[in-house]
């Protein structure tokens, strides 16, 4: 193998040249920097917001293009067919005096089609009532056009009225009257603030009362729109036979005005029985009731019954016998008493005892019912005034209540059928003493005098009047 020439030796470099001795001496290298921060932040040039561009000045809008003269609706509206239709069908109530599909006369202008029709009818819808008129453009119903049409109230314009008391009573002598108001086209639904008050006025021909009435119902279709008047009369009417009063309704308005006063009728007063009064016929503990004409006391014993009629119906009349004793002057203590009756008319429902005396003990019986009370409240230890309370002609011990039975038949009862008098097996005065001893008493009733026997007469109900008015809800029927 070839070998590589030998290499020469490096030529020879000359000395260095020395800096000319006039040269200052080199520096020094500066001095090392500080080492970096771990994050080194680059100092940012300061660079100025960039600027919006102004803005541009607004467009013109362009200008509208005219339509063609087809589009225009005196072209589009030629021969349209508009129709419009009340309420109609069995389950709605006549609105309008014509019903179904109705043609109205169409009124083409620049502006489109105007259609015009009037609804109406001969005689009132029924108050409040709502349904809707609806509109048909070439037999499709535009349903965004249908309008529901309320009727409105109408103002009252009278009142009619019934007595349901025709006779009254010395004891029963509320007398008791219905009524309706009705608008001008005899609609029993009125405005309620088209009249202030309903009066209710009676007079016997020297005297007049009066009362408000209540018709807050009149509105009510439960109540069949009706109203009422309540108004008791005063004993004093009961005296003359044959007596009546004349009674009547008027109706007033916000201005202040009255309209016509409305009759209805005279009452009957029934005469009152010659042995009557109130207070023998009332829980009052007073002592200075007196006898009854007819009582006496050898007798000692008295009931009083009621002097008007009773009634059977489904509500079952009821009434209170009031037991009364003389005490011949001495203080009524303990007593025993018993009231008969034939249990096939009446029947025993409760009582109700003087609070002087002790609660009695009550025995029900086939025969009537019967009453044991051991003595006054205060036992033996009674106050003057305590003993002077049952001291008197008429001290009243308890009442009882009794009911003629569902199912009597109407008539007087009386006698012994039946065999309606007061008993008393004892009555004790504060000593011990008897004031009464086994003594049958007398009965007053709606005759004059006192009997042995009780008479009651019973009555059926009977209509006393009647109200018509036109149809109020669904269908054109009048309600009686």
């Amino acid at each position: 193998p070839s070998l590589p020439p030998p290499s020469l030796p490096p030529p020879s470099l000359p000395p260095p040249s020395l800096p000319p001795p006039s040269l200052p001496p080199p520096s020094l290298p500066p001095p090392p920097l500080p080492p970096p921060s771990p994050y080194p932040v680059s100092p940012q040039p300061s660079v100025p917001p960039p600027q919006l561009p102004s803005p541009l000045p607004p467009l013109t809008p362009p200008l509208p293009l005219s339509p063609p003269l087809t589009c225009t609706p005196r072209a589009l509206v030629g021969d349209v067919d508009i129709r419009v239709r009340g309420a109609t069908g069995d389950d709605s109530a006549l609105i309008y005096d014509r019903s179904g599909m109705h043609h109205s006369p169409t009124l083409v202008s620049t502006s489109g089609a105007v259609s015009n029709f009037t609804l109406g009818r001969p005689f009132p819808p029924a108050a409040k009532l709502a349904r809707s008129v609806r509109a048909f453009i070439q037999t499709k119903e535009m349903t965004n056009l249908a309008i529901q049409q309320t009727s409105s109230l109408r103002f009252a314009a009278s009142v009619i009225g019934v007595l349901r008391t025709a006779r009254i009573w010395v004891d029963r002598a509320r007398l008791r009257v219905m009524l309706q108001l009705k608008d001008d086209l005899g609609n029993p639904i009125v405005d309620r603030l088209s009249y202030t008050t309903v009066k209710l006025y009676v007079s016997d021909g020297s005297d007049l009362v009066s009362t408000s009435c209540i018709t807050d119902s009149t509105a009510r279709h439960e109540e069949h729109y009706l109203g009422h008047c309540t108004l008791s009369i005063d004993e004093a009417w009961f005296s003359a036979p044959g007596a009546t009063a004349a009674a009547r309704l008027q109706m007033c308005f916000p201005d202040g005005t009255c309209a016509a006063s409305v009759s209805l009728g005279n009452v009957t007063l029934a005469p009152k029985p010659a042995w009557y009064n109130s207070l023998l016929r009332s829980t009052s503990e007073t002592n200075s009731r007196s006898l009854p004409l007819g009582a006496n006391a050898s007798t000692g014993l008295f009931i009083t019954l009621p002097a008007s009629p009773l009634y059977t119906a489904a509500a079952t009349d009821t009434f209170w016998a009031y037991v009364f004793v003389h005490s011949g002057g001495y203080t009524v203590n303990s007593w025993r008493v018993k009231l008969f009756f034939d249990a096939d008319v009446l029947e025993y429902r409760n009582f109700q005892v003087s609070s002087h005396f002790q609660m009695p003990v009550v025995t029900p019986s086939a025969s009537g019912v019967s009453f044991a009370s051991a003595g006054l409240v205060c036992g033996t230890d009674c106050s003057d005034s305590e003993q002077e309370a049952t001291k008197g002609e008429s001290i009243y011990l308890l009442r009882i209540e009794l009911a003629v039975r569902a199912g009597t038949v109407v008539g007087t009862y009386e006698g012994a059928p039946l065999n309606l008098y007061p008993y008393a097996f004892e009555v004790k005065n504060i000593g011990g003493g008897y004031i009464v001893d086994k003594v049958a008493g007398l009965v007053f009733d709606a005759r004059d005098a006192g009997h042995s026997f009780g008479q009651l007469i019973v009555r059926a109900p009977r209509t006393a009047g009647i109200f018509a008015y036109p149809p109020t809800r669904k269908h054109p029927q009048a309600v009686l």
